[in-house]
């Protein structure tokens, strides 16, 4: 997923992330769906109905535990004084480099945006994944987040494909 970012600011953040509860679960996967599916259903142009589908089935195979399922790391970001910041959710994936640590989504909530959240959030992900054995961290984000993109790019991630289409 990686869908929402926070390129951040020049002031100095810190985040610590706890794992998502059930109830927090329960509430955050139906949301999940419904918003991640509007972005596929705009970004790939496929139909509303056939993206919500994708995403229900996405979902399930992936987590089909929940937040307990083995290797699977939904996470809660809070700050102090502040409360949660937003969440992120990465796990293992099998891809050409072998199995590296992917980056679902990564979310900062509307009110915390571009104040340093997301490139706190993106550094305890590394700690997370250097202490889980992980070598490497890989995602992917679509074309138009390009607040996304930019704070990837500011972390050192390179970009690996692109990938177009044409109506007919």
């Amino acid at each position: 997923m990686g869908r929402a970012a926070d390129a951040g600011s020049s002031a100095s953040v810190s985040v610590r992330l706890r794992p998502m509860t059930r109830a927090e679960f329960a509430d955050w996967s139906p949301w999940a769906i419904e918003d991640y599916a509007r972005e596929i259903a705009e970004e790939q142009h496929v139909h509303p109905e056939r993206a919500l589908q994708l995403m229900r089935r996405f979902l399930a195979e992936r987590l089909p535990e929940g937040a307990e399922t083995a290797g699977h790391r939904l996470r809660i970001a809070e700050a102090d004084g502040v409360g949660r910041v937003g969440y992120l959710w990465f796990g293992p994936k099998e891809t050409d480099a072998g199995v590296v640590c992917w980056l679902y989504d990564l979310w900062v909530d509307e009110p915390h945006r571009a104040r340093g959240y997301g490139r706190a959030m993106m550094h305890a992900l590394q700690d997370e994944a250097r202490a889980a054995g992980f070598s490497r961290i890989e995602l992917n984000v679509f074309a138009r987040n390009h607040r996304a993109q930019a704070l990837y790019a500011s972390l050192g991630f390179v970009e690996m494909t692109r990938q177009y289409y044409l109506e007919l």
